[in-house]
């Protein structure tokens, strides 16, 4: 009864009293005399529901459990255990183990098709989890055709609106946006959040995510302000649902300090960014991605800001740790901050160099150099080099892009002065 409240609790989005309700359970079964089966299920409950609250090292530790019980009992061709692979890494993933989660997905994936076919929904269900960690991994090509594949499966054997192809649209979509198919995963998260709200309300966090997604869209369309509402709106939700302490309320907030950051409000971001990168250290380790992103993100700002001394200090931290399994769009982010520090120190071949590297990144992720910013700062490199041709080329390609995004992104016309200056030299 306790594991089917917690359950329950779990869908309406009452995470912390999921999380307490399985956590009785937990204490009353010890007086208890559980068979194999009953222990995998309580521990698999009670695991999911530690990690839907952010107690990701306690649910690990319980849902590895019940992955061993599961392999010793039934052996490794089986869905339970096929299952409990896939919620083993999503431990992973927040231990910054990225390739090892996509090894073990993998293989869930392999034995679920073995034993339902490779057109069932429950291999449907695999090639989503594979598919999200593909994308952490800059994978895009087979996160994008795992993503169809199973949009396909889940629709046909389902429909659009069932609980499964909405998830699975949402994963597609957040892809999409990493991508820069802003056009594409607007329109699907906007028909995602639909949905999400017909079946859960406005004050789910499944809708709160949606709206993330959204309100990250709007960021890259140039739509601050816009940006801005949306992300402090589903941050008070975050904050009654999940508290301060909890991971997708880090996530809004390094968001929302993104935004202040595009509309200049350096003090406001910088106090964000120190705050989460503070709970980041504390949960994930220093060379976490998620903490590595907030050193970057704190870094720009202060940059901005004209604190460069502080920039720098975090920039030599970064570098004397050893980042694992980092996500191409974060290693374009870090190596833009790398310029930027290069070209503050005078050091403009360095300064060239991390812009080279960047360049070359987001050509392998998207095929071309497509990264806004990154176009703007070759184009001022070039400038300051006395090639004007090149930084016309540069700061063209930036405002064609931009562009497309929002004809009346902000930046458009500061990167229009810069050509004006160059055609008047």
């Amino acid at each position: 009864a306790l594991l089917a409240l917690s359950t329950l609790f779990g869908l309406a989005g009452e995470y912390v009293d999921s999380r307490d309700v399985a956590h009785d359970a937990i204490e009353y079964s010890s007086q208890l005399s559980l068979d194999d089966e009953q222990t995998i299920n309580l521990l698999t409950v009670v695991g999911r529901a530690y990690l839907e609250c952010g107690w990701m090292n306690e649910g690990e530790q319980l849902l590895q459990r019940a992955l061993d019980i599961s392999l010793r009992t039934v052996g490794k061709y089986d869905l339970r255990t096929a299952t409990l692979m896939c919620d083993v890494a999503v431990c992973m993933v927040e231990r910054d183990s990225y390739h090892q989660a996509a090894s073990l997905r993998e293989e869930a994936l392999t034995i679920t098709c073995a034993l339902t076919g490779e057109y069932s929904p429950e291999a449907a269900v695999k090639m989503n989890h594979l598919a999200l960690t593909y994308s952490f991994i800059g994978d895009y090509h087979r996160a994008d055709e795992l993503y169809q594949r199973a949009l396909h499966i889940l629709s046909s054997t389902y429909s659009l609106e069932h609980p499964l192809t909405i998830e699975t649209m949402r994963n597609y979509a957040i892809l999409l946006t990493k991508m820069r198919r802003f056009d594409e995963a607007e329109t699907q998260l906007q028909h995602v959040r639909e949905m999400i709200v017909l079946l859960y309300g406005e004050q789910h966090p499944k809708t709160i995510f949606a709206d993330n997604g959204l309100a990250g869209i709007y960021l890259s369309r140039g739509k601050y302000a816009d940006a801005e509402r949306l992300f402090r709106q589903i941050l008070a939700i975050a904050l009654q649902n999940h508290g301060s302490e909890h991971p997708a309320t880090w996530m809004i907030l390094s968001n929302l300090a993104r935004a202040l950051d595009e509309q200049g409000r350096w003090s406001d971001a910088i106090e964000i960014h120190r705050s989460v990168l503070v709970q980041r250290e504390a949960t994930s380790g220093l060379s976490h991605p998620l903490t590595i992103q907030s050193m970057v993100n704190l870094g720009m700002s202060l940059l901005a800001s004209g604190d460069i001394v502080g920039a720098k200090e975090l920039f030599d931290r970064i570098q004397s740790l050893e980042v694992n399994d980092c996500d191409p769009g974060l290693g374009i982010y870090l190596h833009i901050f790398s310029s930027r520090i290069a070209e503050v120190l005078g050091d403009t071949a360095a300064a060239q160099a991390e812009l080279n590297i960047a360049s070359q990144l987001d050509v392998a992720l998207t095929g071309e150099v497509s990264n806004a910013t990154l176009l703007v700062m070759l184009g001022d490199l070039a400038a300051t080099s006395g090639d004007r041709q090149a930084a016309q080329a540069h700061y063209k390609k930036a405002i064609e892009i931009l562009r497309m995004l929002n004809p009346e992104h902000p930046h458009i016309a500061p990167i229009e002065e810069k050509m004006r200056s160059l055609q008047q030299e």
